[in-house]
């Protein structure tokens, strides 16, 4: 996996003494970038680079503790440098992580500073391939490869947390106990810790895939308008006539720190165009994959059958948008009659841009109820989720600690 336009060019030569530096965040813009650096030669390439704001004692970061300072890169070329402000942090004896700007510009500069001083630079493909053959676990491995893919802030800290050991820890703090119970009695504690970590499975494979965010409803209740609304920008066509939208229009977005793709539908409702009959064909499969619905509709006209079908076309949580609230007054907070299930409602104007604030909140909330804390295990993989399973269905305590065990194992060299 190649960052040519955000990293320098990789080095064509592997360091001698096996150093090596590495993008290990998306490229592109963006607020935070990390560059790791693991390697014997790892604590001098930076502090060649770094002007600690506080002293840092001897010549090694101290494990696990944050300094701040300045990237102002060898001391021979600082004259007339500014600097860049960077957190750098010591995650093991050999591996450092260095968090800078997100610009390429910025990564960049930094790892050419890196190679100069002695450092190869590699891209996330090759630091993947490394970091196994030093028998790092499948789950650093994994966090590594998707923490290259994350496009937020949040995401991207969560991907960290595993990165340096959050599910290892917790696997293994999890299975001492299970070997060091004289008799099974800790069995049920144990799983309903790890069933309590397997509820953020969803969390865990959205980090670098969108959540899929469908609006829905009949012709001319304004999804567009509330597309654009929520992107900030117009990437729907809005127009009065009924049927202007006719394929399935999406753009991916941030909400509430989440990585979400919105997808404007077609208006479903009875036609005999055949270009707009493909279009409520493809609603409809849009619905079966989306993973929240928003509902949309028009506060003047109200609940319609149509969106009772829609209702029942999809088994994604729905939440009920109460659009042009400035032209008609909405339910108080009531689910439309004839909606059995209920569903949490806002009143939006997509036009004037009110009660956007409370709809993202409410859409945050949906996709993820509630939010690990820093540091949180969360699983990232369909191997992960599958061997925390069988970890809370097995029937011994055994078998429960051979699933906990298969998580920390060491990753495949070849991957």
């Amino acid at each position: 996996m190649s960052h040519p336009d955000q990293s320098a060019e990789p080095s064509a030569r592997t360091a001698a003494d096996g150093t090596l530096a590495a993008p290990l965040t998306a490229a592109g813009r963006g607020a935070i970038a990390v560059i790791g650096v693991r390697g014997p030669a790892a604590h001098r390439a930076v502090l060649r680079n770094f002007a600690p704001a506080t002293p840092i004692p001897a010549d090694r970061f101290p494990l696990d503790a944050i300094r701040y300072g300045r990237w102002m890169g060898p001391a021979e070329e600082r004259e007339g440098r500014s600097g860049e402000s960077v957190v750098v942090v010591a995650t093991a004896d050999d591996a450092i992580e260095v968090h800078c700007h997100g610009g390429r510009a910025a990564v960049a500069a930094i790892l050419r500073d890196l190679a100069a001083a002695g450092a190869a630079t590699v891209d996330a493909e090759t630091w993947l391939a490394c970091t196994a053959a030093a028998h790092t676990s499948s789950v650093r491995v994994a966090a590594t490869r998707i923490l290259a893919q994350t496009s937020t802030e949040r995401t991207a800290a969560i991907a960290l947390d595993q990165l340096r050991g959050a599910v290892d820890r917790f696997a293994a703090t999890l299975a001492a106990q299970l070997r060091e119970a004289a008799a099974s009695g800790v069995l049920p504690e144990v799983q309903a810790r790890v069933a309590e970590v397997l509820g953020r499975a969803s969390l865990g494979a959205h980090l670098a895939e969108p959540w899929n965010v469908v609006l829905a409803g009949p012709p001319n209740v304004g999804k567009s308008s509330l597309l654009n609304a929520l992107l900030g920008y117009r990437r729907a066509i809005t127009f009065a006539s009924p049927g202007t939208t006719r394929d399935v229009v999406s753009a991916d977005a941030a909400i509430g720190g989440w990585p979400v793709r919105l997808s404007d539908t077609a208006g479903v409702r009875a036609t005999d165009a055949a270009l707009e009959a493909e279009g409520v064909r493809r609603t409809g499969t849009a619905l079966e994959k989306a993973d929240l619905v928003l509902l949309v509709i028009d506060s003047q006209s109200g609940w319609t059958a149509t969106h009772r079908e829609l209702r029942a076309r999809t088994s994604a949580p729905c939440l009920f948008v109460w659009n042009k609230a400035d032209l008609a007054e909405p339910p108080n907070g009531a689910a439309p009659a004839g909606d059995p299930q209920g569903a949490v409602s806002f009143a939006v104007s997509a036009t004037r841009g009110t009660g956007l604030v409370e709809l993202e909140r409410g859409i945050s909330r949906a996709l993820v109820p509630s939010a690990p804390e820093p540091g949180a295990p969360v699983p990232l993989t369909a191997e992960q989720r599958a061997a925390l399973r069988r970890a809370v269905e097995a029937p011994t305590a055994a078998e429960c600690l051979a699933a906990l065990e298969s998580l920390t194992a060491p990753a495949d060299p070849c991957l």
